[in-house]
């Protein structure tokens, strides 16, 4: 599902852009003069649609807790600092997105209060998947 980091990612200046903002932030955990955990907020503003009205809120677009760190509540810490930016921020919505097979994940973000709200479901195709003809 996803590839290993390259030293290059991410690169100074996407990092540089996180810190410096505006509405975007870095949140750091710092022990021992070693980064513990970190988490990256982003405000997003979405306009409004025929359907949908505009809105703004806060996206969890990154989070990870060095593993041989956790369970000390390092990720409790960034999930509460992060609702704490938000609420500076002026915005009323935290948002995250989460895989189903991150179950440590989803008990954090559950613990913190986060609600399913939608569920995205995917399905692999192959080439037995394919009609022969579609024509009636």
């Amino acid at each position: 599902m996803f590839r290993e980091p390259t030293e290059s990612w991410p690169d100074r200046p996407a990092v540089e852009a996180l810190i410096a903002g505006p509405d975007r932030t870095i949140l750091v955990v710092v022990e021992d003069t070693a980064i513990a955990g970190f988490i990256t907020l982003l405000v997003c503003r979405r306009p409004q649609t025929p359907i949908r009205p505009s809105r703004t809120y806060v996206e969890i677009d990154n989070m990870a807790v060095d593993p041989s760190k956790r369970g000390r509540g390092i990720g409790r810490a960034l999930m509460d600092a992060a609702t704490g930016w938000t609420s500076q921020e002026g915005v009323q919505r935290l948002e995250l997105n989460v895989y189903e097979f991150n179950e440590a994940a989803l008990r954090l973000y559950q613990s913190a209060g986060f609600v399913t709200v939608f569920r995205r479901l995917s399905r692999e195709i192959d080439r037995a998947d394919a009609v022969p003809s579609l024509r009636a």
